[in-house]
């Protein structure tokens, strides 16, 4: 469920941006990506009189993408489905009865809750409060599996799935205005049952309840609730609040961190976060909304998390904030979608992706014979994709690049050194040169400059020297969902194979099987098989192979 989605509905293996648009009639606009960071109108998928609720998927297992729409005062839920597989989704199929009186309906979609075989869409329905789980039989066609009354409890706006401890079997996740934490389990065919009850201690709400993989690597996921009340004064007192599953207690959870928001900074059913590796680092970050305002929260230990980012020094005017975490671009880093709305004529959508850094140690001048010998080492690049050397004559000003480099690196604290040679001089004349790091959306990163008086003579410039390690990469995003990238180093050249298998051990993919020379490389997955058929969720595993060399790491596919 959600106002911002990223999904390839019309599969032809990039991610459309499909938010919802507000100016008068609200519709939800598919985006395509066209280039580098750039986005073009693909069309309007749906067109409504007020708030649109909607959820992608292939509901029914006939590869054609599926998307249900639901809005406020009504008492239906529409399923369009694509006409084909490039195609997206406008083709209405059918409609789910809710047999409940108007009211707004909350969407939310996850393949098989049961674990039977067949696609539930979960709801929520605020006309009597009531949760409703739909199930399909054949085709086009739902029948109503699960329906209950979340009465005292009160108002489940919004919804978290996963194995929250881990026994195969599927939980979610909610809060509403009683301020309590629910969560219900899935224990066999459609039997759904309430486990687990928490006060979060505060008189107004629960809400926008996330579910993140394992943020701080002890083997077992987080959820996260926005909790929040209003006092005498109007004033809110807000928290985040991380819940682990109880390991010595079945179907039991506590709470392992708090954190408390600012005045204003509150989540509520508006707001809709999310979660994704933002970094690159195998690890996943919590990404969470608040209803003007979004934050990052990584982890900094067992059980222990840092907000690390926030998006807005003040109150930037927005309400209704909902985000998406998804590597559009496909470069390997996760954007956020951040959408919003300022009035009730007018949203906005922007897209935010993590900036590279690059700490410089060095940069040094050598005259030879025939040169000036250019060096220069960094202590750590992340998110680096190379380096620009400039060079001025007679003075420190009217730069021009006379070389660059376009090495990959994710990350790597190392001491790297790299070399070049500049023959282009004359005796006589003073050089200066600086370096410029090429690091992910920041073109600022300088370090000089440094200058020399040439004295020798002109000559044949050497090769600059980029040395390179054996190594094996983890890929990112990971978990992932459409697509990700795994990138590696090899220190010579050699027949190289890159494979993914399944946890049965059977080779699932053949991403690389040939000779390749020295040097840096990236390969993308898009989780297809040797038959260009999509594999199941689960764990795989990626092998390198080269020479006498092996390595091995792990992924996940969470679809």
């Amino acid at each position: 469920m959600g106002l911002t989605k990223a999904y390839d509905t019309n599969h032809d293996s990039n991610l459309e941006l499909i938010f919802y648009v507000n100016n008068s009639k609200y519709f939800v606009a598919d985006y395509e990506y066209a280039s580098f960071n750039q986005y073009l109108f693909a069309d309007t998928l749906k067109q409504g009189k007020w708030w649109l609720q909607w959820a992608f998927g292939d509901f029914n297992n006939n590869t054609y993408t599926d998307m249900l729409i639901s809005g406020p005062s009504i008492d239906t839920i529409n399923i369009y489905e694509s006409s084909s597989y490039n195609t997206y989704p406008k083709n209405y199929v059918t409609r789910l009865k809710t047999n409940l009186p108007p009211g707004f309906t909350c969407l939310y979609y996850y393949v098989d809750l049961d674990r039977d075989g067949l696609t539930d869409i979960l709801t929520y329905s605020d006309s009597n409060d009531t949760l409703s789980v739909y199930e399909n039989t054949t085709g086009n066609n739902y029948a109503l599996a699960f329906q209950q009354l979340v009465v005292p409890y009160s108002a489940a706006f919004a919804f978290a799935i996963g194995d929250a401890d881990m026994d195969n079997k599927t939980e979610f996740i909610t809060g509403g205005t009683s301020g309590r934490i629910l969560i219900y389990k899935c224990f066999g065919n459609n039997d759904y049952q309430i486990i687990w009850m928490d006060t979060t201690r505060i008189s107004r709400a629960a809400y926008d309840p996330v579910f993140v993989p394992d943020m701080d690597g002890d083997s077992l996921p987080e959820f996260i609730m926005g909790c929040f009340h209003v006092n005498s004064s109007g004033k809110y007192t807000a928290v985040w609040k991380y819940y682990e599953a109880d390991t010595t207690n079945a179907n039991n959870y506590n709470l392992i961190f708090v954190d408390s928001l600012n005045t204003n900074e509150y989540s509520d059913y508006t707001a809709v976060s999310s979660c994704g590796d933002i970094d690159g680092d195998g690890i996943t970050e919590a990404v969470l909304a608040t209803q003007n305002n979004w934050v990052i929260y990584k982890a900094t230990g067992d059980n222990q998390f840092q907000r690390i980012y926030k998006a807005y020094a003040t109150v930037n005017g927005r309400n209704n904030t909902s985000l998406c975490v998804a590597d559009m671009n496909g470069n390997g880093y996760a954007e956020v979608i951040e959408g919003g709305v300022f009035t009730s004529t007018t949203s906005e959508t922007k897209i935010w992706e993590i900036m590279g850094e690059v700490t410089f140690d060095s940069l040094r001048l050598t005259q030879l014979d025939s040169c000036i010998q250019v060096k220069w080492a960094t202590s750590k690049q992340f998110a680096s994709y190379g380096f620009n050397l400039w060079r001025a004559v007679g003075a420190d000003s009217n730069y021009s690049i006379i070389h660059e480099t376009n090495d990959t690196i994710r990350l790597d604290t190392a001491l790297l050194n790299y070399t070049f040679n500049d023959s282009n001089v004359t005796t006589g004349l003073t050089y200066y040169y600086k370096v410029q790091a090429k690091a992910l959306n920041d073109s600022s990163l300088f370090f000089g400059p440094v200058n020399v008086l040439y004295t020798g003579i002109s000559g044949k410039p050497w090769e600059p020297v980029i040395t390179y390690s054996y190594k094996l990469g983890q890929n990112a995003p990971n978990p992932f969902k459409q697509l990700t990238t795994i990138n590696y180093q090899l220190p010579k050249a050699g027949q190289v194979s890159l494979k993914i298998y399944n946890i049965a051990g059977q080779v699932v993919k053949t991403l690389t099987d040939g000779v390749q020379g020295p040097g840096a490389y990236n390969v993308k997955w898009n989780g297809m098989d040797q038959n260009n058929q999509k594999v199941s969720n689960g764990i795989y595993f990626y092998k390198l192979v080269t020479g006498d060399k092996q390595a091995i790491k792990k992924m996940i596919i969470l679809k």
